[in-house]
């Protein structure tokens, strides 16, 4: 009862401005509300009453919020000047390098009267909760009550606080309950992280009390520096929080305020600033803008760290913001470097991530970024994320480094299992080859295998199991255990409502190609969800070629007839250029007097290059360059449309091969052999 009475001794009274207007709640009215009986409410408690109170009273009054601190009535605070000089003098924490001595000797500290250094102790507290060598504690059976207490003090101390101890207490804070938290998701709990998870991680604790941090700063803000405003939105950041002030977020107020002194900021305070932002989702253009504007004025970039490059170009990608200048900026620093050892691997994944999901193309930065990543000795220090969005990164921007796609498939490939790598990984590695047509058998076989052996496929999201099929459908590594497998878990879901129209036809075109039983997907409920939806041309195109699939390959329902009618046209009418490969052939063929018919519409909806006819044999021929080949191998699209011609329009056909035909030159007879023999003439 001592800690509530204390907590709510920090009473708040509005007063207008201009007036001699105020209210005052006792509180020891407030806590006889809180108690009941001889047992009382938790602290916490106190503290979201606290908040909620002060919340509520301002939206009411409209009048302005003043603190009293406890240590005005609290007997513990009045002390003789001489008394205060020697509490003064306190611990230094510097002294301890375990959390139990600090706690203990704090718990001394403040139980004698002394002063208590708080800020200083929550400092090193969330330094020793993030050193690794920071052990499991089972000698102190007071940890919980010093832990308490300590917490208890801190918020008593709120009130008198300037901005810098204020923030440096909100940013340990934050990080102590990240850790916390993150020990709790791993199951790695030790009993630190039980203590401060207590008091931090208790249902509503951690919106109450940061709540109460946040009206403690928004109070002070206009007195806040660079480092410190942009240390305070980078704290809320790291526990995913952003708390509503009156008609304003905390992060939105902190955006405003910053905009007036951006030439104040270093690269690090620039970093944390973008990148709470984009981590909280808090749109705010103009900060984006000035940032991105004073970062170009910068003379150059040798102050930024990689770290803090490699943070503030991924929040400009995650936030979409796209300042062409700042992208130039960073592209020409890192290239000028030397080398990129001091980049983590980390720091290069998101650098060509945030690149590639902007689409600022600056493909001088990929090849130096691919080329250093091809010259690690090994890449142990990528986590499964940092490989996938690598390769989804180059695959989206249109760069092919395939010495990189080698390197990376080849150390996926080599490792013990994949169980690190979640679903999303798994399928954006895939998808990145299949995008950058880089074949890698085995790579697509490790991954297979292993999603083939799960037990469900449950935590993959509708977008994860549609980019994979489709991956597979597009290498032409068509595993039907797998397509069975991804097939279940897609019919599983019951619907298609958290299916995008283009993941519905990704799924459709890659059974098409796969040519793999997909009745358990492709049923009525299939059907009423491509009625409620409105696809792109491209979309259209691939639910064509499964409508011809269905119906004239398997004798099975396709597309309803309206859709079908819309589809049809977005086949026909897709862009067809004729190559000046496909003129040398057409003409060689009417030099030897087939009299080809160029770009031959047959029934199914397939135009084919070209059409000739011999001893009564329609023969069709398509003229096949680089683009209809991946290594040589025939692509996916490539693939279907030979099969669909040959087994609806009955038309064969025969394959003019690029290479083939480069290497006869300008020998025009030796063509004209070539064709003949093609033909069968």
């Amino acid at each position: 009862m001592r800690i509530q009475l204390s907590l709510l001794h920090r009473l708040t009274c509005y007063c207008s401005r201009g007036s001699s207007l105020s209210r005052h709640i006792s509180s020891s009215a407030a806590a006889s509300s809180l108690s009941c009986g001889p047992s009382a409410r938790s602290s916490h408690d106190a503290i979201r009453d606290l908040a909620r109170w002060q919340h509520n009273s301002k939206r009411q009054s409209g009048y302005p919020i003043i603190w009293i601190s406890i240590r005005q009535f609290s007997s513990r605070h009045t002390r003789s000047p001489r008394e205060r000089s020697t509490r003064r003098r306190g611990l230094d924490t510097n002294d301890y390098s375990s959390i139990d001595d600090l706690l203990r000797a704090s718990s001394d500290e403040l139980n004698s009267g002394r002063f208590l250094p708080t800020v200083a102790v929550w400092v090193k507290i969330s330094r020793l909760m993030l050193d690794r060598s920071t052990r499991n504690t089972f000698n102190n059976p007071l940890l919980q009550e010093q832990v308490n207490e300590l917490f208890h003090h801190t918020m008593e101390s709120l009130a008198g606080l300037k901005p810098k101890d204020l923030t440096t207490v909100i940013l340990s804070m934050a990080k102590i309950a990240k850790a916390a938290k993150e020990a709790q998701q791993k199951r790695k709990l030790n009993n630190y992280h039980r203590a401060f998870g207590n008091v931090l991680l208790a249902e509503g604790a951690i919106e109450d009390v940061f709540d109460v941090f946040a009206m403690a700063a928004d109070r002070i803000l206009p007195d806040y520096g660079a480092r410190h405003i942009s240390n305070l939105a980078y704290a809320y950041a790291l526990i995913g929080y952003n708390p509503q002030l009156d008609n304003q977020t905390l992060l939105g107020k902190i955006g405003d305020a910053s905009i007036g002194f951006i030439e104040d900021f270093n690269g690090q305070d620039v970093s944390n600033m973008v990148w709470a932002f984009a981590t909280l989702n808090v749109e705010h253009p103009a900060l984006f803008q000035i940032v991105g504007d004073h970062i170009d004025e910068l003379d150059d970039l040798e102050s930024f760290t990689p770290q803090a490059l490699a943070n503030i170009t991924w929040a400009y990608g995650t936030a979409g913001m796209k300042h062409p200048p700042l992208f130039e900026k960073v592209c020409t620093h890192i290239n000028r470097l030397n080398d990129l050892r001091s980049f983590t691997s980390q720091n290069l994944a998101n650098i060509v991530w945030a690149y590639a999901t902007a689409g600022v193309q600056h493909a001088e930065l990929f090849e130096t970024v691919g080329d250093h990543i091809n010259q690690l000795d090994n890449l142990k220090s990528f986590t499964p994320q940092a490989l996938s969005n690598t390769v989804w990164a180059y695959a989206t921007a249109g760069v092919k480094h395939r010495d990189l796609f080698e390197k990376v498939g080849t150390h996926i490939n080599q490792l013990y299992n994949l169980n690190s790598f979640n679903p999303q990984d798994f399928a954006n590695t895939v998808w990145a080859y299949a995008t950058a047509e880089i074949q890698h058998t085995d790579l697509f076989c490790k991954i297979g295998d292993h999603i083939h052996q799960l037990d469900n496929l449950k935590s993959f999201t509708p977008q994860a199991l549609a980019n994979t099929v489709w991956a597979y459908a597009t290498a032409n590594e068509l595993r039907s255990d797998l397509f069975e497998k991804i097939g279940n878990a897609t019919s599983n879901r019951g619907d298609f409502t958290l299916f995008t129209d283009q993941a519905i036809a990704n799924i459709a075109w890659a059974y098409t190609v796969a040519n793999a039983d997909g009745t358990t997907i492709f049923n009525g409920t299939f059907t009423r969800a491509l009625l409620e939806r409105t696809f792109l041309i491209e979309d259209m195109t691939k639910l064509y070629q499964w409508h011809l699939w269905q119906t004239e390959e398997l004798s099975h329902a396709g597309l309803p007839d309206e859709l079908t009618k819309w589809c049809y046209q977005a086949f026909v009418t897709s862009d067809a250029t004729v190559s000046r490969f496909q003129k040398d052939v057409v003409h060689e063929l009417k030099s030897i007097g087939l009299n080809p018919v160029e770009e031959y519409r047959a029934p199914s909806g397939y135009s084919i290059d070209a059409l000739v006819e011999t001893d009564s044999r329609r023969i069709g021929i398509e003229v096949d360059g680089p683009a209809h080949f991946n290594n040589r191998k025939p692509t996916a699209t490539t693939m279907l449309k030979r099969r669909q011609i040959s087994a609806i329009d009955k038309i064969p056909l025969v394959s003019v091969l690029y290479w083939e035909w480069d290497i006869l030159g300008k020998d025009r007879t030796k063509k004209q052999q070539y064709l003949r023999s093609l033909v069968g003439i």
